[in-house]
């Protein structure tokens, strides 16, 4: 699986195509094709933020606690809560950032070399 950007630096298609590497392949097999590298990336970050159809089957909108919603520009009236797009609704800045990357957008996972 693709962890983070440090598998491509490793070059594995690369090393798998040297001649001193497939000099040492079994005999067996030496007349095959090398190794295909495949990826398999980490999820987008949209199932994550797009979850209306989960959420609203949740209790906080079947019985809802009270709230400020009434008060809100972002109202959704035919729940009476805030469902909105509009990015302006998030406070938190890296929030707010990642967001703003789109439901496609996947995060980076850190590398450590030494570990």
């Amino acid at each position: 699986m693709f962890h983070n950007k440090g598998v491509e630096k490793i070059g594995l298609s690369g090393i798998l195509n040297q001649k001193l590497v497939l000099e040492t392949v079994p005999p067996f097999i030496q007349n095959k094709e090398p190794p295909c590298v495949v990826y398999k990336y980490t999820q987008p970050i949209g199932p994550q933020i797009f979850n209306f159809s989960q959420a609203s089957k949740s209790d906080v909108f079947r019985k809802p606690e009270p709230c400020e919603c009434h008060k809100s520009p972002f109202i959704y009236k035919p729940l009476g809560h805030d469902l909105t797009g509009d990015l302006r609704i998030v406070s938190n800045p890296k929030l707010r950032k990642l967001l703003k990357k789109g439901p496609k957008f996947r995060e980076r996972n850190n590398f450590n070399w030494v570990t």
